[in-house]
């Protein structure tokens, strides 16, 4: 990443947050590993006119990669070209690749009018680096 790509994000955070918080009420208000999170961005619509991005019933282990691809995803939205409803998007976090695909949320209850899209995950693998670098394990 070049610097004026580090400086457009560092400016980008300032007015976008990344919400994460658990689905429905947790027993005794304890999180374990059955924990679902629901995850979105708010800024979007004000500060840049595009969709909010949200994505449900992320599992707990899975919870900050889910954040981080709502941060990158909204930077793209942003820098490079809006998403649009119907969109098949591929992310890869560490060694796990996933497709997504963005959706018009059905959540109106809490969106009321805010555009939002909710990314849906279409498919997702587990790639191993010694195995794709050829290496016996």
């Amino acid at each position: 990443m070049t610097q004026d790509q580090i400086d457009k994000l560092d400016a980008f955070q300032r007015v976008i947050t990344v919400v994460i918080t658990p689905e429905g009420a947790p027993k005794g208000h304890r999180f374990g590993p059955d924990t679902t999170f629901w995850c979105y961005t708010s800024g979007m619509v004000h500060a840049f006119d595009r969709p909010e991005l949200e994505m449900r019933n992320v599992p707990a282990l899975f919870v900050e990669a889910a954040g981080g691809a709502l941060n990158e995803w909204a930077f793209y939205s942003v820098e490079e070209r809006a998403i649009k409803a119907g969109e098949k998007l591929g992310a890869e976090v560490a060694a796990l690749r996933v497709l997504l695909q963005a959706v018009a949320s059905p959540d109106t209850a809490f969106w009321g009018a805010t555009p939002c899209l909710r990314l849906v995950l279409l498919a997702s693998e587990l790639a191993c680096a010694k195995c794709a670098a050829g290496e016996a394990h």
